[in-house]
C-alpha cells in the first residue's frame, strides 16, 4: 500500500515538473508564434487526410483528399487528391492531381521527396479491393497537373491508411494492411517507383482473428 502511495506521489511530482518546464520554455522563447491559419480547401466541400513533405530547398508540399462528387460514395470517402505548396511566403493555387474513376475513391494520400528532385504520391482507391496507387512528378513541375506521371497500382487489396517514406538513396518504402490476411505488408522500390519488389509480410501470425493491422 505504501509502495502504491509513493508511486502516486512520484507521478504527481513528475507532472508538476513537466508542466513547469513547458512554461519556462514558452517564457524563454516569447517570440515563437504561429501564423494565422490559411484555408487551402473549399469550405463548402468535405476535405481531410492531409499529408506534408518538405524538399531540400525548404518548400512545403501538401496533399489532401476531397469529396468533389458527394452522393456517389460513402460518407468520408474522398474522390479527388489536391496539391498545393508553400515557398515561405505564398501558397500556390490548389490543383486536382488525381480524380478517381467511377466507383473508386482517392483517399489516404501520403507523399515523400527523393534526392533526385521528385515528389512521390501514394494513395488508396477505397472499397474492399482497394489498390494502392503511385504517381510522381519533378518538384519544379509539381504545380502542373499534366506533369504528374500516370498512376499505377503497386499493391492490392490494401485497406485503410498506409505508411510511405524514402531514404537518402531515393529508395521508396510502403507499409500497408492487407484486406484479407489482416497482416501488415512491406514494399520497396529502388528505381524511383518504376518497379516495386515483392511484397513482404512483416506481421504474419502476430494478430488474433478479431484483430486487424489497419494502421501501419
Amino acid at each position: 500500500m505504501k509502495s502504491l502511495f509513493w508511486r502516486i506521489v512520484g507521478c504527481l511530482l513528475l507532472a508538476v515538473l513537466l508542466a513547469g518546464s513547458q512554461s519556462l520554455g514558452v517564457a524563454a522563447n516569447p517570440g515563437v508564434t504561429w501564423d494565422d491559419p490559411v484555408r487551402l480547401s473549399d469550405p463548402n466541400i468535405e476535405a481531410g487526410q492531409p499529408a506534408l513533405a518538405v524538399d531540400l530547398s525548404g518548400v512545403v508540399h501538401v496533399v489532401w483528399s476531397q469529396t468533389d462528387q458527394p452522393g456517389l460514395r460513402p460518407v468520408g470517402e474522398g474522390d479527388t487528391i489536391y496539391y498545393s505548396s508553400f515557398d515561405g511566403e505564398n501558397w500556390s493555387r490548389p490543383i486536382d492531381i488525381v480524380v478517381a474513376g467511377e466507383g473508386l475513391a482517392a483517399q489516404f494520400p501520403e507523399i515523400t521527396v527523393t534526392p533526385n528532385g521528385y515528389l512521390h504520391l501514394v494513395y488508396g482507391t477505397g472499397g474492399t479491393i482497394s489498390a494502392l496507387m503511385h504517381t510522381s512528378v519533378p518538384i519544379r513541375h509539381a504545380r502542373d497537373i499534366y506533369a504528374w506521371s500516370k498512376t499505377s497500382a503497386i499493391a492490392s487489396p490494401a485497406q485503410g491508411q498506409h505508411g510511405f517514406v524514402s531514404d537518402n538513396r531515393g529508395y521508396l518504402y510502403v507499409a500497408y494492411a492487407d484486406f484479407y490476411t489482416k497482416n501488415i505488408n512491406f514494399l520497396m522500390s529502388k528505381d524511383n517507383g518504376e518497379t516495386w519488389g515483392r511484397e513482404v509480410e512483416i506481421s504474419a501470425g502476430l494478430q488474433r482473428p478479431d484483430e486487424f493491422g489497419i494502421y501501419p
